[in-house]
């Protein structure tokens, strides 16, 4: 065992990212077919299962994203990529206009 910090590229363990992706049937009527009338519903099913590991091996040399976006001119320099308010926010933290008198 390596005495590298888990979650290092040192420690010795691959990282893993596991993904599941899951489907589920639900609401699916129960009906009287005899006085064509919904009783309720099914209890849900499971309609599908799916989980990948995916595994992280070295890194890429050169390729820092936020640089290859401001080369291709996608981010603006000032914000430097961060996300900035949006909606009732922005309305929120801008600094109040002083009123005018009449």
């Amino acid at each position: 065992e390596d005495d590298a910090p888990v979650g290092s590229p040192d420690d010795g363990d691959t990282a893993r990212l596991l993904r599941v992706e899951a489907s589920v049937m639900a609401l699916e009527p129960v009906i009287d077919e005899e006085n064509d009338v919904m009783l309720g519903f099914y209890p849900p099913e499971l309609g599908s299962l799916r989980c990948d590991i995916l595994a992280k091996y070295g890194e890429l040399e050169n390729a820092s994203m936020m640089d290859k976006l401001r080369s291709m001119g996608e981010t603006d320099d000032s914000n430097d990529g961060n996300i900035g308010p949006i909606g009732d926010e922005v309305a929120r933290q801008a600094p109040s206009q002083p009123k005018s008198a009449p």
